[in-house]
């Protein structure tokens, strides 16, 4: 619950509670929650944005097909799955010795596969994203007190505790995932708009060393809903993304609150850094101020929730632009 309990029920008044998280399959760790179906409308935008790149390199689909199945997997994947046994020097000679003329069509193949690879890239950090976003949730409510409830007044208690330094990283990863999943969408849409042309070798991405924070220079579509415009959910992400890699924490001593009434614990939550237009409040070194009392548990899911809109609206756009 968005409250950091848990109830055992077969089914949540949707009438009653705002947010909630469901397990519907212990064994392969399934849940639902308001608001998933943008998981599987993401999925189906991806989908789209690889026939995009495929319909701009080769013209004539099915002839591309043709060619797909027969070309060896070694120099297709190879470099990107465990499943290719082949070393960075094998592969190196492979590319150099390679004959466009014996194997038509050999370098566009291959950079489609590596455009292709930021796609699915992107793919599996959302994943991951919705991954921390529910563990946060569902492991919220292990967090106890050292003994019965049974002998604490009705108060707000802190607690220190592995479950809560798993917690504080669980909102670190979170942040840090969703930073390079706007490095990512950054090089796509580059690619995409900068695409190559002539494939007599293998070459580079146009993308190779494009990031998130080169996004105001290269010329992408600030379109309103995306992540390309300016707002303070992103400028928010880049901070505490920024604070977590370089600083190296989301607070000196994690801790979580349990809020006790009638000898039930009635809440759990941490707390959010203070945040203004998405800067993290500073003075000189201090950036983990937690004056203004904002809990994890609201902001996260509306921060989860919005980014994935936006992320959503960005693949869209993609999808609907006319590219040469």
């Amino acid at each position: 619950m968005q409250n950091g309990t848990k109830l055992d029920v077969p089914f949540i008044n949707t009438d009653t509670v705002d947010f909630w998280i469901q397990e519907i399959d212990a064994a392969s760790d399934r849940y639902v929650y308001p608001g998933d179906e943008i998981q599987f409308e993401i999925n189906s935008a991806l989908r789209s944005l690889r026939d995009k790149f495929r319909n701009l390199l080769f013209t004539d689909t099915n002839k591309y097909y043709t060619a797909a199945t027969i070309l060896p997997e070694f120099l297709l994947y190879g470099g990107y799955e465990s499943s290719i046994d082949i070393t960075s020097e094998q592969y190196a000679h492979l590319i150099s010795v390679l004959d466009d003329n014996k194997m038509p069509d050999i370098f566009r193949h291959i950079y489609l596969i590596d455009c292709e690879f930021l796609i699915d890239s992107l793919q599996n950090h959302i994943i991951g994203i919705e991954s921390l976003f529910i563990n946060y949730y569902i492991q919220l409510p292990k967090i106890d007190l050292i003994k019965s409830t049974d002998g604490y007044a009705n108060s707000i208690y802190m607690v220190t505790s592995n479950t809560v330094r798993y917690l504080s990283s669980t909102l670190e990863s979170f942040f840090t995932k969703a930073y390079s999943a706007l490095d990512i969408l950054c090089k796509i849409s580059y690619e995409l708009f900068n695409h190559h042309t002539t494939f007599n070798a293998y070459k580079k991405l146009k993308s190779t060393n494009k990031l998130w924070g080169d996004r105001n220079s290269l010329s992408l579509p600030d379109v309103a809903g995306t992540i390309f415009e300016d707002c303070e959910l992103t400028t928010t992400i880049e901070s505490l993304r920024n604070e977590v890699v370089h600083n190296g924490t989301w607070e000196l001593n994690p801790r979580a609150f349990a809020k006790v009434e009638n000898n039930t614990i009635t809440e759990r939550y941490m707390l959010f850094p203070d945040i203004s237009q998405g800067r993290l409040a500073t003075v000189k070194n201090r950036k983990h101020f937690f004056g203004s009392t904002n809990k994890v548990n609201d902001r996260l899911k509306d921060i989860y929730t919005e980014l994935l809109q936006r992320i959503l609206s960005t693949i869209n756009i993609l999808n609907s632009l006319e590219i040469d």
